[in-house]
């Protein structure tokens, strides 16, 4: 799977080419996180998910957004977080990344924020915590947004079945 859209993204935030970032923000285990407006196509209530046989647990399944099968994630799972239900809140943002189209299954959708360029630092480098996805991090209202790169998520070997771009792949078909 190519990376491209992961390292332009990237270097533009290392080296501050953007004077201004613009996020889609969303809930997730009570923790807010960004996702770069550039990568986000749409967002859409969760409708009727169609689950695959043998799937990897982060595949939630897919659905069929105006004639296209997009497989949807359960950044839940990616992110090690257990599985909650449905309800009014969620929401499935559907991300382009190349030309790959996936949904993210995601608690709720927050706002769309542009932050500076300045106010968004690196994240922390660990030896305990691998977070390659983590691209900054940005301070609203005291609380800590985590500003993500769906690139790298969907690049993540455990996720490249799952994003094929023929959705039957999944099922061995």
């Amino acid at each position: 799977m190519t990376t491209g859209a992961s390292s332009a993204f990237t270097e533009q935030l290392r080296q501050g080419n953007e004077r201004v970032l613009q996020v889609v923000n969303f809930r997730l285990a009570g923790e807010i996180y960004g996702i770069p407006i550039t990568q986000v196509r749409e967002i859409i209530l969760v409708g009727n998910i169609t689950r695959i046989p043998r799937s990897p647990p982060q595949l939630r399944g897919v659905i069929n957004l105006r004639k296209q099968v997009i497989p949807v994630i359960d950044l839940r799972v990616v992110f090690g977080l257990p599985e909650i239900e449905i309800d009014d809140s969620t929401r499935i943002l559907v991300v382009q990344v190349g030309n790959l189209l996936v949904g993210v299954l995601v608690d709720a959708v927050c706002e769309v924020l542009r932050i500076p360029h300045d106010d968004i630092t690196p994240p922390p480098t660990l030896r305990e915590i691998e977070c390659p996805f983590l691209t900054g991090l940005s301070e609203l209202n005291g609380k800590l947004i985590m500003i993500i790169d769906m690139a790298r998520i969907l690049s993540d070997e455990d996720l490249s079945v799952v994003v094929n771009k023929n959705t039957a792949s999944v099922c061995g078909v």
